[in-house]
């Protein structure tokens, strides 16, 4: 079971704010302050926090197996990668923190666990294609997105001995794309 852990002094001490059930968190972020937070489980359910924890909403997404990633804006857009077997996986993102969701994005390809949007052009995504529990094609893909994921192609790939781990662009539209054979 996983947990969720804040702290307010540099590490020393540490308080578990998960919401119950505790259940395995794949991705945490702040909103837009330190007492909002969202959170994405492997069960496709994604929890948003604004009072600091006192209450929690939560919501499930049946059409998909996993949240993959979270991304989050200071305009307290919350950009959610759900992850499917069936149907692929899709970006989905709220601007009034969860009371809708949209799906902005065409399906990319299942068993993603990292994506990055473009901090100079926020219309441009990356996700990286881990291609590890539900193996499709044996390769494993920077894929990358121009149009706020209506349209994807593959930037970069490498065999299946390549694990493929995350994504994150910096400051010049840099992006770095880590593999386990070859480093960042």
């Amino acid at each position: 079971n996983g947990y969720i852990l804040i702290t307010f002094n540099a590490g020393l001490t540490w308080k578990d704010i998960s919401p119950p059930p505790k259940r395995s968190a794949f991705a945490a972020k702040f909103i837009s302050s330190v007492r909002e937070i969202v959170v994405g489980y492997s069960n496709t359910s994604i929890c948003i926090t604004r009072d600091g924890v006192a209450t929690w909403m939560s919501q499930t997404f049946p059409s998909y197996d996993e949240c993959g990633d979270i991304h989050t804006s200071r305009s307290g857009t919350i950009n959610a990668m759900m992850n499917g077997m069936r149907n692929g996986s899709s970006i989905l993102f709220t601007t009034d923190y969860g009371s809708t969701w949209v799906t902005y994005s065409g399906p990319f390809d299942d068993d993603c666990k990292s994506f990055a949007i473009d901090p100079c052009d926020s219309n441009t995504f990356y996700v990286a294609n881990e291609e590890f529990y539900n193996i499709t094609d044996a390769i494993r893909s920077l894929y990358v997105s121009d149009d706020r994921g209506a349209t994807w192609h593959i930037a970069d790939s490498k065999p299946f001995e390549y694990l493929c781990g995350s994504v994150i662009t910096l400051p010049n539209s840099i992006v770095c794309f880590q593999t386990m054979h070859e480093g960042i």
